[in-house]
């Protein structure tokens, strides 16, 4: 479900606002994350071979307070 708010990426699925589940993405690119909503607090980036983050991979999304990075090969965090 898509809240007139709240645009999902089509590469993802919303369930509900302020929710994206953008999982098993093959080619994944951290320019999704400037298409996911400012507004989301749950997001989900499961199996998307992710295998560095930073500190501010996710500082645009103020709102996240649940992330799920499960199924990932995340070998290193810089800050």
């Amino acid at each position: 479900m898509q809240g007139s708010t709240f645009e999902c990426p089509p590469i993802c699925e919303c369930p509900k606002d302020n929710v994206a589940k953008c999982n098993d993405i093959s080619d994944f690119s951290w320019d999704l994350l400037e298409r996911i909503p400012k507004s989301t607090t749950h997001l989900q980036l499961k199996n998307n071979g992710i295998k560095e983050i930073t500190a501010k991979s996710f500082e645009s999304l103020e709102n996240l307070v649940y992330l799920d990075l499960e199924g990932n090969n995340i070998g290193k965090v810089y800050s």
